[in-house]
């Protein structure tokens, strides 16, 4: 029950954010669902290919993506997501978790206090 409704609201975040919802299901299943770090990671982005797929039709209906920086941006992200993975595969765990922590933060605190 607990994945179901950890689903649910990381669903909601995703579509209203556009967050992917892995800043609500990493934090969740390391808390609690007890899963190690780069488990939880590993699971969330298996996750988010059916989620960002919906997300992205609805926002693509609305005319809501920049299509000339499309093909760019993934192709920046299979570079970068084989780099990022290798790295977290190779990091300890807990060190893996402070890093997302900190990762987290910034980006809050930066969304605060730039307009």
């Amino acid at each position: 029950m607990l994945f179901i409704l950890l689903g649910i609201l990381g669903g909601i975040l995703s579509g209203l954010f556009g967050v992917g919802g892995a800043s609500v299901y990493i934090p969740a299943l390391v808390i609690a669902g007890h899963i190690p770090q780069n488990q939880a990671q590993g699971l969330a982005l298996l996750v988010m290919i059916p989620v960002t797929l919906l997300a992205f039709m609805h926002y693509r209906q609305k005319g809501f993506v920049a299509r000339p920086a499309l093909a760019f941006l993934i192709l920046g992200s299979l570079a970068g997501t084989f780099a990022g993975s290798y790295l977290a595969n190779t990091i300890n765990p807990q060190a893996l978790k402070w890093l997302f922590a900190v990762f987290l933060a910034y980006n809050g605190l930066t969304m605060l206090i730039r307009p």
